[in-house]
């Protein structure tokens, strides 16, 4: 049996004064292996380390429910609070993903010089 696979979405549940970028309260974004189309990149990268715990099934301390967490963007004027939810979806291969490292290494041994 594999490991637990999540989606991970973010929502804007607050923000204090007007976001620069244009962020609305309720603006969502389904989160996976690529950069989300009309999220600024400085809340993004704020969440990212977020998303990927809530991605790969881990939790925080600090928690209430273990599906949910609040973040915010860095923009400490206009404080654009986001929550992030995941739902599970299935489960990873038993079989470990191949990384950059290994598909690199595989091509080297492939390859000749000469």
């Amino acid at each position: 049996m594999g490991r637990p696979r999540y989606e991970v979405r973010a929502t804007v549940i607050s923000i204090e004064r007007p976001c620069a970028l244009g962020h609305q309260v309720g603006d969502t974004w389904e989160l996976g292996e690529f950069t989300p189309d009309g999220m600024c990149v400085w809340a993004y990268s704020a969440l990212l380390p977020r998303i990927e715990a809530l991605y790969f099934g881990a939790t925080y301390p600090w928690q209430t429910d273990p599906g949910e967490l609040l973040a915010a963007c860095p923009d400490h004027l206009s404080a654009v609070v986001f929550k992030l939810e995941r739902t599970p979806v299935g489960e990873w291969p038993d079989e470990p993903i191949a990384s950059t490292l290994d598909l690199i290494a595989e091509s080297d041994t492939d390859s000749t010089v000469g």
